[in-house]
């Protein structure tokens, strides 16, 4: 019956189905079904079930009690797309040799209450999006689901928005792989505990919690991380939360912590001081857009990060940064580091080794209050992405930039754009015969009187567009 888009009524109650071993895709998009008589399908040789009431979305009771699945193996998106299935009885369902119900429940947006009891899990090895979308649940008590089998729980309760209470089993788990997204956009998700989850073959957590607006509490202590990869964005768009015990870094290092506090707009304070990150490479967009954010402890090895780029980016009521401990001599990518940091007078970057860096663009772009800059020997001879580094620093009114190397140089558009008071600047120690783009290069620098450029070479600029523009002192 798949496609069979205008079919309203179906009656099994005279068919012998006691052979059918496939019943995948049975239903599949049968969206004007809304009413089914399975009676006739009292088999025990069911094998595939996956797809087999997909987007059935006009029925809203489904009695399954005349189907044995004690054979099948697969009920991947069995119900996916059942937009109105309010009723589902499963008190005589056996999934025993079940291995896959990835998607299982995908997009059943009014399905409320289901007795999960019947379900055995034992077997099952994907659970990814299982209850995505699940718009209508507020608890699900899965404690009696066998995880021993279970490699990926990928994106199970994703955008189940009105969850308030989950209740996972605490039976063995050591299967875990992937946890990315289990928790994503769960709205109403004020508090959850991972402290008795076995994490230690799982590999991912990203975006694991990611848009959970009202979580305020997270317990994660005593997870084992050695096998983790990365929990990027592990945290992000995580609105309400104020503060997080990151004790469970404190033993195993992990490579990728990207965005993990991204967009945590009520975020006040950070201690990273005895966080192990001997093992991490990447922490782009860490804290961006923490509007809230004031401290940060960085007191903590950085010896082999790669990637700080949009680390502090919109961190707008930071007021200070010791950033004396920091190694950077392995980053390549610093782009937008300060970015948006609108109420910082003062960056000490003396011991920054930016001697591998490849993009230094927008470095301290929008700092509008940022007085003094500390660059010390800023050995930036590899940078090929310079451009906008002091853009919009209105407050600037001078830096030293004497050890400033543009050597490697194909962009220095749009640096000291409205730098309205800056006064005066020496480049002559520019190298810029690899640079292409000048363009907007002193745009709108009001007071700027006097500028050194007998450095510069332009045989190889494209284009030099508003350079001086509005540089009307």
């Amino acid at each position: 019956f798949r496609n069979c888009y205008y079919i309203t009524e179906l009656n099994f109650s005279k068919v012998l189905g006691d052979s059918v071993s496939d019943i995948s895709n049975m239903f599949y998009n049968c969206d004007g079904l809304y009413n089914l008589d399975l009676n006739g399908l009292n088999n025990t040789n069911v094998k595939k079930a996956n797809n087999m009431f997909f987007n059935c979305s006009s029925l809203t009771e489904l009695d399954l009690n005349v189907i044995d699945f004690s054979n099948a193996d697969d009920m991947s998106s069995m119900f996916r797309g059942m937009e109105n299935l309010v009723t589902l009885n499963l008190n005589n369902f056996d999934s025993q040799n079940v291995q896959n119900m990835s998607e299982m429940f995908y997009d059943c947006w009014k399905l409320k209450n289901i007795d999960f009891t019947k379900i055995n899990t034992a077997n099952v090895k994907t659970m990814s999006s299982m209850f995505t979308n699940c718009y209508s649940f507020d608890n699900i008590d899965l404690s009696s689901f066998n995880f021993k089998s279970v490699q990926t729980i990928e994106s199970m309760f994703y955008g189940c928005y009105n969850l308030t209470n989950v209740y996972l089993p605490k039976s063995e788990n050591n299967n875990l792989i992937n946890m990315t997204g289990m928790f994503s956009y769960c709205g109403n998700l004020t508090s959850i505990s991972l402290g008795y989850f076995d994490t230690s073959k799982v590999q991912t957590m990203e975006r694991m919690f990611e848009g959970c607006v009202s979580l305020i509490s997270i317990f994660l202590y005593g997870i084992n991380l050695s096998n983790m990869n990365s929990i990027a964005y592990i945290f992000s768009g995580c609105t309400s939360l104020k503060e997080i015990d990151l004790s469970f870094l404190n033993e195993n290092s992990v490579d990728d912590l990207s965005g993990m506090f991204y967009r945590c707009k009520s975020l006040e304070t950070v201690n990273f001081e005895k966080v192990n990150l001997q093992k991490t490479t990447k922490l782009s967009f860490l804290f961006e857009d923490c509007i809230s954010l004031k401290t940060v402890n960085l007191n903590v090895d950085t010896s082999n990060v790669e990637y700080m780029d949009h680390l502090f980016t919109g961190c707008e009521k930071m007021e200070y940064l010791d950033l004396s401990h920091l190694n950077t001599s392995k980053v390549k990518n610093m782009s937008s580091l300060f970015q948006g940091l609108s109420v910082i007078t003062s960056l000490d970057l003396s011991n920054f080794d930016v001697s591998n860096c490849v993009d230094l663009s927008s470095l301290f772009d929008e700092c509008s209050l940022l007085t003094n800059i500390t660059l010390g020997d800023f050995n930036s001879q590899n940078a090929v992405y310079m451009s906008s580094i002091f853009r919009f620093c209105t407050s600037l009114t001078s830096v030293d930039l004497s050890r400033f190397r543009t050597d490697s140089a194909k962009t220095l558009e749009m640096l000291f754009d409205f730098d309205e008071n800056l006064i005066e600047l020496d480049l002559s120690n520019f190298n810029t015969e690899n640079v292409e783009n000048l363009e907007g290069m002193f745009y709108s620098c009001e007071k700027l009187k006097r500028v050194n450029l007998s450095s510069f070479n332009t045989k190889n600029v494209v284009t030099m567009n508003w350079s001086f523009y509005g540089c009307s002192s």
